[in-house]
């Protein structure tokens, strides 16, 4: 069998057959798709700072809003991610039927292009993943399989924002994101080529203080320190500020004002190529023990 990944696995290794004939066409057409909007936005960018030279030959352009590679992989954790084909079984720990729901809604959205499945078992049964809602007001997951290691009644992912009446798109982008960790992906502002950010790191520090209350150890290691891709065994490319596993980033806390970047509530088409690449739906054939 031909192969375009291979990978090893609790000891042993294993082949993939990534994409069929039909879904890698696909493929290259959503790339050359994405590739022109990069193209475009490259090109708006240096009309802007031409026209800005010409009026004042001492303008300083600002960081590179737009990374003028399109990106073709999201940051994934290669240590915690799941075996393809793997069933992960989710429970709910407390809240309301309405808001379970909502969650699995969102959370199998994953699951249309990973090559998994989500089982949700009742709060009795033993499970992978454990659910819990309330409490603190921020969200939080586990990375892949590190929730495996936690006892049945211990939360291994958090929605302390979400109730029967928040909105779809905040369902949407909440779960989508924290889903994304338990696959093993890592946040994208985080991953190690996010370096076209120049981070204003004091304003960073304020608004997550006055608004999360957030300490500089939190704010560090959940938005401005890099994951070391050696410590995390990370595969990553030039990042995508379109993912759903990106924050947003306002513009007073980048260096000059050059991003804004608000919630993503979707999937882009790099986070399901990933989805796709990691998780693929294919033969699976181990080849040695």
């Amino acid at each position: 069998m031909s192969s375009d990944l291979a990978f090893t696995w609790d000891g042993g290794c294993y082949e993939v057959e990534r994409f069929s004939p039909a879904e890698l066409a696909r493929f290259q057409e959503e790339e050359e798709e994405r590739k022109e909007k990069w193209r475009i936005a490259k090109e708006e960018e240096e009309r802007y700072i031409a026209e800005m030279l010409a009026k004042d030959p001492n303008f300083e352009p600002p960081a590179v809003m737009w990374p003028y590679n399109p990106p073709d992989k999201l940051a994934i954790s290669l240590e915690d991610r799941w075996l393809p084909g793997s069933t992960i079984k989710i429970k709910f720990l407390n809240g309301s039927d309405i808001v379970h729901q909502r969650v699995i809604k969102y959370a199998r959205i994953w699951t249309e292009h990973a090559g998994l499945s989500f089982e949700f078992v009742p709060k009795t049964k033993n499970a992978d993943a454990k659910i819990s809602f309330g409490g603190m007001p921020s969200s939080w997951c586990l990375i892949g399989r590190a929730c495996t290691g936690k006892s049945q009644n211990t939360e291994t992912m958090h929605f302390g924002c979400l109730t029967e009446n928040s909105s779809d798109e905040e369902y949407s982008r909440t779960v989508l994101h924290e889903f994304g960790h338990l696959l093993g992906f890592v946040h994208e502002h985080q991953q190690p080529n996010a370096s076209s950010i120049q981070w204003n790191k004091e304003q960073v520090y304020r608004d997550c203080a006055k608004e999360m209350g957030w300490g500089v150890s939190k704010v560090d290691e959940q938005i401005l320190n890099p994951k070391d891709p050696k410590k995390f065994k990370i595969d990553a490319s030039p990042f995508d500020q379109l993912s759903i596993m990106m924050y947003p980033v306002r513009k007073s806390w980048v260096v000059g004002a050059t991003m804004d970047i608000p919630f993503n509530t979707r999937l882009s088409l790099v986070d399901i190529q990933m989805a796709k690449t990691w998780y693929p739906r294919f033969i699976i054939t181990k080849i040695s023990p």
